[in-house]
């Protein structure tokens, strides 16, 4: 019993860490993974935990419930920006600084 439970628990470990995905476009699921009866459609940009994967296929969870969508769909990176620290982005500042420079040079 003991031997099963570990062998169970191994093969759940990497269904219990949190894998984040995130739509990016408006994605359509299916409920079945073997049907293609539709489910929700995920917003762009929506985080999404992945609960399983079967081939090319994603078990999602999102704000609009379950589905499984395509591996491709999805991005592994945040597409918001991370808030910048002090409150401003220099790098901007710098590149609009620079499109001014050079709009007034053309002058």
């Amino acid at each position: 019993m003991r031997l099963f439970l570990a062998a169970l628990l191994f093969l759940a470990a990497p269904a219990l860490a949190d894998e984040v995905m995130w739509a990016t476009a408006p994605t359509p699921s299916i409920r079945f993974a073997e049907e293609a009866i539709p489910g929700p459609t995920f917003k762009e940009g929506e985080r999404l935990t992945v609960i399983f994967h079967k081939g090319e296929l994603l078990r999602v969870q999102g704000q609009a419930g379950l589905g499984w969508v395509a591996a491709t769909a999805l991005s592994a990176e945040d597409p918001t920006p991370a808030p910048v620290e002090g409150g401003f982005d220099l790098e901007a500042i710098k590149r609009s600084l620079q499109l001014t420079g050079d709009s007034l040079q053309g002058r």
